[in-house]
């Protein structure tokens, strides 16, 4: 036989409260488990951000090297598939070189084997048609070039201080050149040999001149204004450079 169902009040009352135990005990059991999760998934996160954030702080804190040491730098397009400039030495001279969109050099710093600083600039065929330059003596010079890659104007300083400004033609003579010497400026013309034909000045005294010369070179008239009284005179001379004949008569 079955045992009878309590009928006691205080009895069904605790078993009552054990039930509710019972299902208090089983629902904090299924919160600590999933408290449980939440702390692993908590502590795998946090983990993970220690670990990152200690690499970070590592490559952050890391010291820079002082020194990087390469034969050759090269800065590629976007792309990758084409060198936009080149850092290199070649031949005992470093050189940077910057290319166009069709892998022509168009731009180049140098520094010859000799010392000299030089900047090349050249078109698209790779002819350098602008160069600058600063010789030992730290004489800047600056020249232009045609496409056959002929020097047409040179401007530039002398060791002493005088400078120049010069245009040649085609063969890459020069036909007319301004100088400003230390203590005058001139001009000279030349012929297709290269022989100086006519030649202005202002002297040191302040006086200034028009000579002409014949194709040997040799002085045939003088043009000029006396520095002294501001009397203008002319001189002519022989075959043989020598003054046969001046305007007005002493």
């Amino acid at each position: 036989m079955s045992a009878p169902v309590p009928t006691d009040p205080t009895i069904a009352r605790l078993v009552d409260e054990l039930a509710d135990q019972r299902e208090r005990l089983r629902r904090l059991e299924e919160e600590r488990a999933g408290l449980g999760r939440r702390l692993r998934r908590v502590r795998a996160i946090a983990l993970g951000a220690v670990v990152l954030a200690g690499g970070m702080l590592a490559l952050g804190m890391r010291a820079p090297n002082d020194v990087v040491q390469a034969k050759r730098f090269v800065l590629a397009s976007e792309d990758g598939t084409k060198v936009r400039a080149e850092l290199k030495s070649r031949d005992g001279s470093p050189r940077l070189a910057l290319y166009d969109d069709a892998g022509k050099g168009r731009l180049v710093f140098a520094v010859s084997k000799s010392g000299v600083p030089l900047v090349n600039f050249t078109d698209a065929d790779g002819s350098t048609r602008l160069a600058i330059a600063l010789g030992k003596s730290g004489a800047p010079s600056l020249t232009m070039l045609d496409q056959w890659k002929t020097s047409r104007v040179q401007f530039g300083m002398s060791e002493g201080g005088a400078s120049a400004l010069s245009f040649a033609d085609k063969d890459g003579d020069k036909r007319f050149s301004l100088t400003v010497g230390v203590d005058a400026p001139g001009m000279i013309m030349a012929d297709a040999e290269g022989r100086t034909r006519v030649s202005m000045a202002v002297a040191k005294d302040g006086m200034p001149m028009i000579l002409l010369r014949d194709d040997q070179k040799k002085n045939r008239i003088l043009l000029a204004v006396s520095a002294k009284d501001g009397t203008p005179f002319q001189r002519f001379y022989d075959a043989d450079g020598k003054a046969t004949y001046t305007l007005p008569k002493k």
